[in-house]
């Protein structure tokens, strides 16, 4: 985890008067003064959340800061000062998003603490003293729940968050780097939300994403499941609690009987390979997210079994991410493998060469790289391999075989053992749709022959399999 160093967090601060009253806080910690600490951080706590609703007033006009300021006009009066302290975290909390009540309570902990700190017990007359870890959690949490939140987060942020997703998708498309477009909506916004609005927004992106339907939310669904997973990330039991609360809400998802991704409706649907980018249905997508969450399929396994079954059938390559379905790895590669060979039934006896090549390159390289995952994960490489060299095995097409290789093979290849790469080099000898391929050979048995040589040697027999003499 990384470290929280006060110092470089105070320059993450835009108030300049508050970064003045924090480093004298913080000078009270460093020197071992954790009472002076304490109580004069609730004193800039109390600062900042007034900065905050002026700038919201005056910066933002925000209505609501406004009526809130003007409730509590000045406040001149000892008697009245633990009243008005009461009102203004009241106000907060109900009326905007800069405190919800978890973080209200943290506050709380810190004003019981400040005044220990600040009034003798009278029993003894002794003054309460705070420990390092004590002031230092309370310094960590203020930063965090409110002097590092940005004001203009309290206002109503749904909207700017939704439209800033949708100009980003209009700008990169289909083209989005999801890392980076995370990273962007997590520095920008994510990490500043408190849990109450962080709520709503996964509730929002979590209908725009799996639930709607229409040509809107088609046209912005890859950009907003891009943005959902980048925010359950950061904290995915939190937002799987939010779903065992409200399993019906966010079950609503019904069968698709439209396309899954963009095609013709052709005979070769079931066998063209796609990725995540070519995906329209929202039952697709939620596919994908489950396969990286696994939890989420399992909290609402009753509610979504029918319809994601039913669209996992209509692509080979939406099978392999369904995993979740499976009981065991081993499983979910037979039925890959058991899907590939139905679909392709229907062509048996038919005249072209088309569908043998479409059924051996199938699967698309990013399915690949998440068996890969997934593979090492659950310690099931060797499981893997087999899958990879039985599919070399059943290549049915010069044309598709150095396809294979760069989109399935090479991807896997890290894994084989000398017994695997044997295995292997005897099935491509072995298959005349390999080793009388003349065409493509040079496309992958020299990156071949150096993978071979990388993980076995030099010294390997390549003159004893009939597929290298060629």
């Amino acid at each position: 985890m990384k470290d929280f160093i006060f110092e470089q967090e105070l320059q993450n601060l835009n108030n300049n008067i508050i970064r003045d009253y924090l480093a004298e806080v913080i000078a009270s910690y460093n020197m071992g003064h954790y009472r002076s600490a304490v109580v004069s951080l609730y004193n800039v706590v109390i600062y900042d959340l007034m900065f905050k609703l002026k700038t919201l007033k005056e910066v933002y006009e925000d209505q609501n800061a406004s009526n809130i300021l003007e409730e509590l006009g000045n406040n001149n009066t000892n008697q009245s000062y633990i009243q008005w302290e009461k009102r203004l975290f009241d106000h907060i909390v109900d009326h905007t998003n800069l405190l919800d009540e978890h973080e209200l309570r943290l506050v709380e902990r810190l004003k019981e603490d400040r005044n220990h700190c600040a009034h003798p017990a009278m029993k003894d007359f002794t003054i309460f003293i705070p420990n390092k870890d004590q002031t230092r959690a309370h310094l960590r949490n203020m930063f965090e729940i409110i002097f590092l939140r940005d004001p203009l987060l309290a206002k109503e942020i749904i909207n700017p968050i939704l439209e800033d997703i949708k100009g980003y998708n209009n700008t990169f498309g289909t083209s989005i780097n999801p890392d980076r477009f995370g990273k962007y909506l997590t520095s920008k916004y994510y990490k500043k939300l408190n849990q109450k609005v962080e709520k709503k927004l996964f509730d929002t992106l979590w209908t725009f994403t799996f639930i709607k339907q229409g040509e809107e939310f088609d046209q912005n669904r890859l950009a907003c499941y891009y943005a959902l997973c980048s925010l359950v990330e950061m904290n995915t039991m939190r937002f799987l609690n939010y779903v065992k609360n409200d399993i019906q809400f966010y079950s609503k998802v019904k069968i698709n009987d439209k396309d899954a991704y963009h095609t013709n409706k052709d005979e070769y649907a079931k066998l063209r390979a796609i990725d995540i980018r070519t995906i329209v249905s929202s039952q697709a997508f939620l596919i994908y997210f489950c396969s990286e969450f696994k939890e989420f399929y399992d909290a609402m396994k009753e509610y979504l079994q029918e319809a994601l079954t039913h669209e996992a059938e209509k692509n080979i390559n939406l099978k392999a991410r369904a995993i979740f379905m499976s009981n065991s790895f081993a499983d979910h590669l037979k039925a890959i493998d058991e899907y590939k060979k139905q679909a392709f039934s229907v062509f048996v006896g038919s005249f072209g060469f088309y569908h043998y090549e479409l059924k051996d390159t199938s699967v698309d390289q990013e399915q690949i790289a998440f068996l890969c995952k997934e593979a090492e994960e659950r310690n099931c490489t060797a499981s893997l391999v087999d899958f990879v060299i039985d599919w070399i095995n059943n290549i049915s097409s010069y044309d598709s075989t150095y396809k294979v290789f760069q989109n399935l093979v090479f991807p896997v290849f890290k894994y084989f053992n000398n017994d695997d790469v044997d295995r292997m080099a005897q099935i491509m000898s072995n298959n005349s749709q390999i080793h009388g391929d003349t065409r493509n050979r040079n496309k992958y048995i020299p990156e071949l022959k150096d993978k071979i040589t990388e993980t076995i040697g030099a010294d390997f027999p390549f003159d004893n399999y009939y597929v290298f003499t060629k």
